[in-house]
């Protein structure tokens, strides 16, 4: 047993946790700001001032940015998992809930993976994997365009086939990442 190594190891996953934690809630707390920037935006488009135009326009812009940050973390989490469950150190969880961030995230095809590699790491163009050019543009328009979908439910994005509503994911995928810290062997 080496006890250098096992204390090294055991702080690098204890920081792991504690920045992903603040870095995911951190990235959640200003997309929802900026949310509602955007939905007021909606509500009174024709009284608005030039400055609410102008702070509108800009939320719809930060929202995404808010978003690639919040699925670099989720990308980089995707890695920590995948490694853990390699060395034997973590299980495929058997609870709906677990069960269900899983496979968005680790399972390739999932729609936090997908997101987090076409659109957060920019895999639709460098990593095509097969995909259509209406991918490419569905993506590029998701990113640069203002495209931005709102339902009864919420706002979400869409493309690939895949859905993301951050509102109803985040509280999810924040219990998801405390099950994994509290589940490796």
């Amino acid at each position: 047993m080496n006890i250098q190594k096992d204390f090294l190891d055991s702080q690098q996953v204890i920081s792991m946790r504690k920045m992903l934690l603040i870095a995911l809630d951190y990235h959640y707390q200003n997309y929802t700001k900026f949310e509602e920037e955007i939905l007021k935006g909606m509500e009174n488009r024709e009284t608005r001032s030039e400055q609410e135009r102008i702070n509108n326009f800009n939320s719809h812009e930060h929202i995404k940015l808010e978003l690639l940050a919040y699925l670099i973390h989720i990308r980089r989490f995707r890695y920590f998992i995948k490694n853990l469950k390699n060395k034997g150190k973590l299980k495929v969880p058997n609870t709906k809930e677990e069960k269900e961030i899983w496979d968005s995230l680790v399972v390739t095809g999932g729609a936090l993976e997908y997101y987090a590699n076409k659109w957060a790491a920019h895999r639709s163009y460098d990593d095509t994997r097969g995909e259509t050019k209406e991918v490419h543009l569905e993506m590029l328009l998701n990113l640069e365009g203002s495209v931005i979908m709102y339902d009864t439910d919420g706002m979400f994005f869409s493309f690939g086939g895949h859905e993301l509503r951050l509102n109803q994911l985040h509280s999810k995928i924040m219990r998801f990442v405390d099950y994994v810290f509290n589940n490796i062997c």
